[in-house]
């Protein structure tokens, strides 16, 4: 399982970017960016703005190969990235 804080910090730090920086660009508070990097929920709909903060795209911040398309029957916006990567896994076959 991906750990996204990890992934979100990793990127951020290839980036050269601070918390700061990165919570500016996306429009959030920097203690957002801490709470993400220290295992707190990112939720789906937070996705897009983070991975274009820091110059990446969703499938990489979210280590999926290639375009993943699924049809997933859940409000997204309610939907943790953990929850939803164990949802794009159960249906994907490899």
């Amino acid at each position: 399982m991906v750990n996204i804080g990890k992934k979100i910090k990793e990127y951020r730090l290839k980036a050269g970017k601070t918390q700061a920086d990165l919570a500016h660009s996306i429009g959030c508070y920097p203690q957002t960016i801490s709470y993400w990097e220290n295992g707190r929920p990112v939720y789906t709909h937070e996705l897009d703005s983070i991975a274009n903060g820091l110059g990446v795209t969703v499938n990489e911040l979210l280590e999926l190969p290639g375009v993943v398309t699924v049809e997933v029957e859940m409000d997204l916006r309610k939907v943790s990235t953990n929850d939803l990567l164990q949802e794009i896994r159960r249906r994907t076959i490899r």
